[in-house]
């Protein structure tokens, strides 16, 4: 297990330093000791006139740095405060093995202050371990406690190698760095055999999904440069955003009215199915951790769609048996019975429809997919069980029950389309 500190992070490279290596260190050069932190200090001066450590705020804890972290500084001093620290006459005041990067997340109290981690090189000067090795990395929610982690495995090489790593850096950090700036950099708790390790801190849904992106990303063959960059304003993004949602709400609440107005106090039933529905999608969405997206809207759309349907085909069934001259709750009994095979029908083909575009459809499709899985399972449920726990409990305590009003009750029952006799023209149209 490896604990983070920091909140926020990424990964792709690592490079090993302890705390009690920086502060060892830090005694024979420009951690701790007065004298030398003096000449650092009057040593390097920018072109603002401003001393190092007027630039770089040390962090420390009653005088001693703790951890891998220097200090901290404002993005516009950081490109001067590297180009101090690599003066030749400033490098030699420190070990050859120590080299300064800055993280690449702002300090989350503070907006733009960054803070700056000392590495330890390895034996070739490079990382100790290279992101090459890890086969896979993703979020998932701590077994213990309700915050995001990141769990990454690594193949042969890179587990025999990590196990060495861990074990002879117990308690000490590990930096994960990708194009010269440090992602995260957890504390070591204990030898990590298998391969198979688990970052765990105070991370957000959207930072762990970041570390496990570039953890999967592995070794780049080349830095990412920014050569330009431009502002695009989120306009066009929020009008689909928007669209989306109010396509969603209006269709949701022309149903519910729609349904009240056609079956009476069934569709008021109905309502609550459909709203039960609702919840149950939403609520694991957010179980899953996954983010609603407008294909994931344009699914729910569907769904409600298909909830309504089986309510549909229920109470039509229903409606029949009435006309048949049955009693109410027989009606019930029977139109619930003759309905389900339709009922499961159409919506096991759908369902195997989902799970073939959950499985080869890209990320849009897969998150249409998703809700529309979900949604399907639920609206049974809720079709099924939700509304017949309902009737039945209104009809036994004798209350009046209907499926319609004056202009609904028989409406299209004596409507014939000669479909056969005039395909022709309905192939044409």
């Amino acid at each position: 297990m490896i604990e983070d500190e920091v909140i926020g992070d990424e990964i792709i490279e690592d490079d090993v330093i302890g705390d009690d290596e920086i502060i060892e260190d830090g005694a024979e050069t420009a951690v701790t000791d007065d004298a030398t932190d003096t000449s650092v200090n009057n040593s390097v001066t920018a072109q603002s006139g401003l001393s190092l450590f007027e630039r770089l705020r040390p962090q420390v804890n009653e005088y001693q740095i703790y951890g891998p972290v220097v200090g901290f500084a404002k993005e516009g001093d950081m490109e001067s405060i590297m180009a101090d620290l690599n003066r030749e006459s400033v490098r030699r005041l420190f070990p050859s093995d120590l080299v300064f990067v800055w993280s690449f997340k702002e300090l989350p109290n503070a907006a733009g202050y960054y803070q700056l981690i000392a590495l330890k090189k390895s034996k070739d000067g490079g990382a100790v371990l290279s992101g090459d090795v890890i086969t896979n990395a993703k979020q998932e929610f701590g077994q213990n406690q309700a915050t995001a982690e990141v769990t990454m495995t690594m193949n042969g090489a890179g587990s025999t190698e990590w196990s060495r790593i861990t074990r002879e850096n117990i308690g000490k950090s590990i930096a994960i760095v990708l194009d010269g700036y440090v992602y995260s950099f957890p504390t070591v708790n204990d030898e990590i055999k298998g391969g198979r390790s688990s970052i765990t801190g105070n991370f957000t849904l959207e930072e762990a999904t970041d570390l496990a992106n570039v953890l999967k990303s592995g070794k780049m063959p080349a830095p990412a440069n920014i050569l330009s960059k431009e502002i695009v304003g989120p306009s066009l993004g929020q009008k689909a955003i928007d669209s989306g949602m109010n396509s969603f709400i209006i269709a949701f609440i022309l149903i519910l009215i729609y349904m009240i107005f056609y079956y009476g106090r069934a569709g008021i039933v109905a309502d609550i199915a459909l709203i039960t529905n609702l919840f149950l999608i939403f609520g694991v969405l957010a179980s899953l951790g996954a983010v609603l997206t407008l294909p994931g809207i344009a699914g729910i759309v569907l769904t409600i769609g298909m909830s309504v349907d089986a309510n549909v085909l229920i109470y039509e069934r229903i409606r029949e048996e009435m006309r048949a001259g049955k009693a109410m709750k027989t009606a019930v009994a029977d139109g619930y019975k003759n309905a389900y095979s339709a009922i499961i029908d159409s919506n096991l083909t759908t369902l195997l429809i989902g799970i073939i575009l959950l499985n080869f459809g890209v990320c849009p499709v897969q998150g249409f997919a998703t809700t529309l899985i979900i949604g399907i399972l639920s609206s049974l449920f809720t079709a099924i069980f939700i509304t017949r726990l309902v009737i039945s409990a209104i009809l036994g305590k004798d209350k009046k029950m209907t499926f319609g009003n004056k202009l609904t009750i028989n409406a299209f029952t004596k409507l014939k389309v000669k479909f056969l006799e005039k395909r022709k023209m309905f192939f044409i149209i």
